[in-house]
């Protein structure tokens, strides 16, 4: 089997010159779902945060005793 690293990335998307491609050797198109996905969860877990810090101490212990 043909060693593939120079010419692929690691999903096996072509990436015929140095451009096409990261310095991690990932192809473009990978490098840009990847960004996506990360900034994804970041905006979940800002969003979090701001959910866990507008609840009062005493909001949180009354859910927390309605729960049971």
């Amino acid at each position: 089997m043909a060693n593939h690293t120079a010419t692929h990335c690691p999903h096996g998307h072509p990436t015929p010159t140095a451009t096409a491609r990261t310095a991690q050797g990932f192809c473009r198109k990978c490098k840009r779902l990847n960004d996506a996905r990360r900034h994804h969860r970041n905006r979940e877990a800002v969003e979090l945060v701001r959910a866990l810090e507008a609840i009062t101490p005493e909001e949180l212990a009354e859910r927390i005793k309605a729960l049971g």
